[in-house]
């Protein structure tokens, strides 16, 4: 078995201490990472879909190093609409390209691949896939048209059973939508960005939205409003030819936001 955790949406401010809504962001996500190496010791990979450091800063990218630890080796991470590609790579450095370039990746794990996809457009709450990305995308699933694949992305693709939270996804999913209509392997779809959870169906394929590892949003208040439960991390386990997957939540709800 290979197993995968994705984290997502630590929103790490520029100085551990930072707070953003009332909750402390480092302690917040040191707290999903400890629970995480309970559950799941040894992980084969950990992916990081986006909005990492939420004032787009070097530190909070430095922060996230620190906090991560040796977990940093076996790490890929695509930016959500909370950060800079510029910062990212002065601290990941061996992240390839150069300057703005999309940060994307493509891992192959025994009969799988993971692709992470970039979907930031900066300045933007919203995301897009660029023609850039869609043609490294495509490159990438045809090179075996029937492999298994996970797709890892911050901006979800599809709806994801909240109308405010569907605004502010990805604003053109029909070419992904196209794509994967003649894609015959088997594909999951991870992503972040809404704070809350939600398992659907895109273009045939699984679609997931998995907790922050900083606070929840309501898919039923009105926008922006919190959802009291405990951050977390989502599990995926593969075989040969499937996948599963669960979400792991913090034994308890240490912090509560700040609704003001």
């Amino acid at each position: 078995m290979t197993t995968i955790l994705q984290i997502t949406d630590p929103h790490l401010m520029s100085d551990r201490q930072g707070t953003l809504k009332g909750i402390p962001t480092a302690n917040t996500l040191s707290s999903v990472l400890d629970a995480a190496r309970v559950r799941c010791p040894e992980p084969d990979g950990i992916v990081w879909t986006g909005d990492l450091s939420h004032e787009e800063s070097v530190a909070g990218y430095e922060l996230l190093r620190q906090i991560a630890g040796d977990w940093i080796d076996k790490s890929f991470l695509v930016p959500g609409n909370h950060d800079d590609r510029v910062a990212i790579r002065q601290i990941f450095p061996e992240i390839p390209g150069t300057g703005q370039e999309m940060i994307s990746f493509r891992q192959e794990l025994g009969p799988w691949q993971l692709i992470g996809v970039d979907t930031q457009v900066p300045g933007e709450t919203a995301g897009e896939l660029s023609a850039e990305q869609l043609t490294q995308l495509h490159h990438w699933l045809t090179l075996d048209p029937e492999r298994p694949t996970l797709m890892f992305m911050h901006h979800p693709p599809g709806h994801v059973g909240c109308p405010w939270l569907d605004q502010i996804g990805l604003r053109n999913p029909e070419p992904l939508e196209n794509m994967l209509s003649s894609y015959r392997g088997p594909v999951g779809i991870f992503c972040g960005h809404v704070h809350h959870v939600y398992q659907g169906v895109f273009a045939g394929a699984r679609l997931f939205t998995s907790p922050s590892a900083a606070f929840q949003f309501k898919s039923d208040g009105p926008p922006f409003s919190f959802d009291l439960l405990p951050p977390g991390f989502r599990v995926i386990t593969l075989d040969d030819e499937d996948f599963t997957t669960e979400v792991i939540r913090c034994p308890r709800m240490a912090y509560q936001p700040d609704e003001s």
